[in-house]
């Protein structure tokens, strides 16, 4: 299978038997580039399908071509390191506030 496939919106369009890039312009629509992909069963591919209507989308592409729905980084299947390191900052802070506790139940202030 062989793919066209704009470098700017991320739109794509699946050659079929017989047809040739060179059939083609290689302007998209919105005035990006056309790139031609080759894909094979074996090799991992850079589309992956919209959640929303299914539709095969670049990986580099900010919204479907399709239905435009805007696609996150999960749903490209990378990790938001943002928020990873906002879980790691909040566990820190959990850890601490428990340690306190602990400090000041064994070593309370004497009484006056």
């Amino acid at each position: 299978m062989s793919y066209l496939i704009c470098d700017k919106c991320g739109g794509y369009y699946e050659l079929k038997p017989g047809e040739s890039p060179e059939n083609f312009t290689d302007k998209c629509e919105c005035g990006g580039k056309l790139g031609r992909i080759r894909v094979n069963s074996t090799q991992p591919t850079n589309l992956i399908d919209c959640p929303d209507c299914g539709h095969k989308v670049s990986k580099k592409a900010k919204n479907c071509p399709n239905c435009g729905r805007h696609l996150t980084l999960e749903d490209k299947g990378k990790t938001n390191w943002f928020k990873v390191f906002g879980w790691f900052i909040l566990l820190i802070i959990i850890l601490y506030l428990f340690y306190v506790f602990i400090y000041y139940q064994f070593h309370s202030l004497p009484s006056p």
